[in-house]
């Protein structure tokens, strides 16, 4: 039965993939900058993200409303599962670490779809994203940014990095920011199990991890939008602030495993 759950939402995901492929690929022509190619982009990645929430059993639970002003976004980071249900609920580009470009099945997708790549081991990367993160904003496209620099198991946030936040407070563009956690089952024991198969982290191989989880009946998701965005000119002042927010809505929101 696993087996058979797997190959049929395998088989879902690439047919849904080839629909949302085809519309980026003509505004692909367009400038990079040009307002029509990132707006179709961000459309396009929203209806492909919430198709693959229902194809891999995703139940969102949303607390809040999503920000409606353009501008950053900041979240913690968990999962690759992250990135559609964040896109799933408000159109925007995600900022990525450099590899997310060569995963199988949705990586040159999200690619075609507007993602910014920062290259970790090349410091002259950072200002070229910047670049493209500003021209998302100029466009009217909201960015998310994963500040914390890492996935991670959830237990805690980790500091945020406020590089990627240069364009927010150079320009004084509004950021938002939001919890998120994932819940396989309510039992006590599961809370490990969510940190080993929704969340990937640490040395954990893409390629098994996605098999494992599309083989799972289903899990939920919960993301929180803060009430209201944060503004500033420093953006390790910023920073601070916003992982202070996120870290309060932890402790707020955090599943209970036990309930």
């Amino acid at each position: 039965m696993l087996h058979v759950r797997r190959a049929i939402r395998i088989v879902a995901l690439a047919l849904v993939s080839l629909l949302g492929y085809v519309p980026l690929l003509v505004v692909s022509v367009l400038p990079a900058d040009s307002s029509i190619r990132l707006r179709t982009q961000s459309l396009v990645l929203m209806l492909w993200s919430r198709a693959v929430c229902r194809i891999i059993g995703l139940e969102r639970d949303v607390i809040g409303q999503a920000p409606t002003e353009t501008g950053v976004f900041v979240a913690n980071h968990l999962s690759y599962v992250d990135i559609v249900l964040i896109a799933s609920e408000m159109r925007t580009a995600f900022v990525a670490k450099s590899d997310v470009r060569h995963w199988p099945l949705v990586g040159h997708l999200v690619t075609i779809a507007g993602t910014v790549y920062v290259d970790r081991q090349r410091h002259r990367s950072l200002p070229v994203a910047n670049a493209s993160i500003r021209a998302r904003l100029a466009a009217d496209t909201s960015v998310v940014v994963f500040a914390e620099g890492s996935s991670t198991a959830g237990e805690s946030v980790l500091p945020f990095r406020p590089s990627l936040l240069q364009m927010a407070a150079e320009f004084d563009y509004p950021v938002n920011h939001g919890y998120l956690s994932y819940r396989i089952d309510t039992a006590a024991d599961n809370e490990a199990r969510t940190a080993d198969q929704i969340c990937w982290w640490g040395d954990a191989g893409f390629a098994a991890h996605i098999l494992n989880l599309l083989a799972l009946p289903g899990f939920a998701a919960r993301l929180v939008f803060g009430d209201a965005p944060l503004r500033g000119t420093d953006r390790k002042q910023l920073a601070e602030q916003l992982h202070s927010a996120v870290d309060a809505q932890l402790g707020k929101y955090r599943w209970n495993f036990e309930a």
